[in-house]
């Protein structure tokens, strides 16, 4: 059976995105989004934020639900003002 997944890197098509963007990422060595993967995406972005927390693997709200709920709602409230 023939695999049919492949790659599709869309890194030139984030330029038509607009609106602002918030890229959360951890901090740690083996974080899923690399430092240079943000990075990627604050070059390709017009209105990005990037926020590390340093201390959080892949799942963000660890060790600190509070700081990772208050960072959405504080850019959601940016943009409403």
């Amino acid at each position: 059976m023939l695999d049919r997944r492949a790659e599709v890197l869309l890194w030139e098509s984030l330029n038509r995105i607009e609106c602002p963007v918030l890229i959360l990422r951890g901090g740690p060595s083996d974080s899923l989004l690399t430092t240079e993967q943000a990075e990627m995406y604050r070059q390709h972005l017009k209105n990005v934020e990037i926020i590390v927390f340093e201390e959080s693997g892949h799942e963000l709200w660890k060790p600190d639900y509070n700081r990772f709920i208050s960072t959405i709602q504080g850019f959601l409230q940016q943009l409403d003002s």
